[in-house]
């Protein structure tokens, strides 16, 4: 396979992945049945963290540290 065959054929995937994304082909986080709704909340305090953080060990969890400036 000559590279100018190969490029259009990488093209080719990236396109129809990109397609297959934008049109709602792979399922969202909202899409798995069973798993609990996540709510943001303002914390007042480090401890509270940790207690929300270390209530549910066994589900994945992400923390976001957010600053505007």
């Amino acid at each position: 396979m000559n590279r100018r065959r190969l490029k259009a054929l990488a093209c080719g995937i990236l396109a129809s992945c990109a397609i297959a994304v934008g049109a709602g082909g792979l399922p969202s986080a909202g899409a798995v049945h069973g798993a609990p709704e996540a709510a943001m909340e303002d914390l007042q305090s480090i401890d509270e963290l940790r207690a929300h953080f270390n209530k549910d060990k066994d589900a994945p969890r992400l923390i976001l540290l957010l600053s505007p400036t």
